[in-house]
């Protein structure tokens, strides 16, 4: 995805400007938002079927924290076009920012969730995480990009 859609943005802040870029990123991000809704229906319904079928019995128990993961998947695909509008307006930098408060905010909160509910309170870390840097993520892009026309 970010394969396509980094020539894409960059093409069209060139040639429409920030306006058109902004539009575009939203639309990535709506189209990203389907397929990973779609995937974490498929996730809700059919793990505990794949996991039995991939590894029997061993795994059986962990449908909640694989359902945690997909969740978590879904959350933090949500900064790629952001990530991408980052590259095209200069400002890179912001995507390290995102990952590191992302990873920080896991790492707090895994120190506190692994020892409580081990598996699942490192699914939920990974949630959490995700959540912080998709929302700083979003943030930063509202502030560097703006919202109104222009």
């Amino acid at each position: 995805m970010a394969n396509i859609l980094f020539p894409q943005t960059a093409r069209t802040y060139a040639q429409a400007g920030i306006v058109r870029m902004r539009r575009l990123i939203w639309n990535a991000t709506m189209l990203i938002v389907l397929g990973m809704v779609g995937f974490c229906v498929l996730v809700f319904f059919f793990n505990p079927w794949v996991m039995f079928l991939l590894y029997g019995d061993k795994y059986v128990g962990y449908a909640h924290t694989i359902i945690v993961l997909s969740l978590a998947l879904l959350v933090d695909s949500l900064r790629l076009p952001f990530g991408e509008a980052f590259k095209v307006i200069e400002k890179p930098h912001a995507n390290f920012v995102v990952s590191l408060i992302g990873f920080g905010v896991t790492l707090v909160t895994a120190c506190a969730l692994v020892p409580l509910l081990q598996v699942r309170g490192a699914a939920y870390s990974i949630l959490i995480g995700s959540i912080a840097g998709s929302g700083v993520s979003w943030t930063l892009f509202m502030r560097l990009v703006g919202r109104g026309e222009r």
